[in-house]
């Protein structure tokens, strides 16, 4: 259940709440990548404090930072 919830939590916050725009921003602008990147945190860390063990929450954050990092240097 808990992966399910982090799953709908990555959907909401990666594309509910931003916009296609900003998503193309984030790449050439690290501002746009820093809001990004606190967008995920703050809906990650809501989900997580209401319906999810803290311990597996760490792993898709951490890998979401490292992925979207990368991607802007391409």
């Amino acid at each position: 259940m808990s992966l399910w919830l982090l799953l709908a939590a990555h959907l909401i916050a990666d594309f509910s709440l931003q916009s296609a725009d900003w998503a193309e921003k984030k790449t050439q602008k690290f501002r746009y990548l820093v809001g990004h990147a606190f967008v995920y945190a703050v809906v990650i860390a809501v989900i997580s404090f209401l319906c999810i063990p803290s311990s597996i929450v760490l792993i898709p954050f951490c890998n979401h930072c490292f992925v979207a990092f990368f991607h802007r240097l391409d």
